[in-house]
């Protein structure tokens, strides 16, 4: 995965966003934290994933990250 930014949400997370995969057909989609922010959003082609890189104490031991993908 290639790193594409990091952002900071208002709950304290960091993500960092990656670019992910590469679809033949234009779908929309979005990522938004746990707390309701936005970390990424595209209409095109390409898809891309959060990683969690500070998390909150609460996220401890979970298994998947803290996010909705959309």
């Amino acid at each position: 995965m290639i790193p594409i930014s990091d952002t900071r949400c208002k709950c304290g997370r960091v993500w960092r966003v990656e670019d992910g995969d590469k679809w033949i057909q234009r779908d929309p989609g979005k990522i938004t934290c746990k707390c309701g922010q936005p970390i990424a959003s595209w209409s095109g082609s390409r898809e891309y994933r959060a990683v969690l890189v500070k998390g909150l104490p609460e996220d401890e031991g979970l298994q998947k990250p803290p996010c909705t993908y959309e």
